[in-house]
């Protein structure tokens, strides 16, 4: 959403999208465009907008619809409404998810990580990893990634995988609080 509220009179191609939102190496196909932006409308209609914001130009990609003036300041506040309740919902469950893989790295240290523990923090970390990578925080993204692909395998080093899970984790603390502090205030161009 935050990329089209920074150029809203653009259409976004599924090429200018991905770009923007995914790095080289993790590019997906264009599909996940389509489910992206099928999402992002869910998620707006679900926060309470009723008209369409996302508009579909055919053959050429994306773009916010256009607003008549006398209706952009009230558009305007609804958006950044629904973008703070999103923002909070997503809050919410990063802050859920930390405290599982929290749960997990004193866990390896006690050496008493279960399988059912270690696949419950996998799914987790998964999904945190999707949440940032669509919030745009690919640094803190690629960390969970990581934290996920070292919990996929069987767990017969504790100590070493103990070790490395504490430094991933870490360093995803550290990459979310450098990026939540710089995008404390959502940026929102004005028509």
């Amino acid at each position: 959403m935050e990329l089209f509220l920074r150029y809203p009179q653009h259409v976004l191609s599924r090429g200018a999208i991905i770009d923007h939102l995914w790095s080289f190496e993790e590019t997906p196909v264009e599909g996940s465009v389509t489910n992206l932006i099928k999402d992002l409308r869910h998620r707006l209609k679900a926060a309470g907008l009723t008209a369409e914001l996302i508009e579909t130009v055919y053959g050429m990609g994306y773009r916010l619809r256009p607003v008549p003036e006398d209706d952009w300041n009230d558009r305007e506040q609804r958006v950044r409404t629904i973008i703070q309740q999103v923002a909070e919902r997503f809050q919410v469950s990063l802050e859920q998810r930390m405290a599982v893989l929290q749960s997990v790295e004193r866990s390896l240290q006690a050496g008493t990580l279960s399988a059912q523990q270690q696949t419950a923090a996998r799914l987790q970390a998964h999904k945190l990893a999707g949440g940032l990578g669509t919030f745009g925080y690919v640094k803190a993204s690629k960390i969970a990634e990581a934290i996920e692909h070292l919990l996929e395998a069987p767990i017969n080093q504790e100590t070493q995988l103990a070790q490395q899970f504490s430094q991933c984790l870490e360093d995803l603390q550290q990459a979310l609080t450098a990026s939540l502090a710089e995008a404390a205030e959502p940026n929102i161009a004005r028509r």
